[in-house]
């Protein structure tokens, strides 16, 4: 039985696809990063809506953007542990 626990350890090591117990601080880092990115993406299209007075059209899109970007980093980092 150690023989066959051994062996399962060192293909996943060498698989590249070794999973980690589920660290409640890196996921609460990633949920920090989605909101930082969607809050900044937001902040820099309302800043661009005053400069250049197009009332909503850079906050939505500044609000798309750091979604879409924000759920794909937390989705890679979800990876390493599910």
């Amino acid at each position: 039985m150690a023989q066959t626990d051994k062996s399962k350890a060192q293909s996943e090591k060498l698989d590249g696809k070794r999973r980690h117990p589920p660290n409640p601080f890196s996921m609460l880092g990633a949920g920090v990063e989605l909101a930082g990115a969607v809050g900044l993406m937001a902040l820099g299209g309302w800043w661009l809506d005053g400069h250049f007075d197009t009332s909503p059209i850079f906050l939505l899109t500044g609000l798309f953007v750091g979604l879409v970007g924000g759920l794909y980093n937390l989705w890679k980092q979800a990876q390493r542990f599910f």
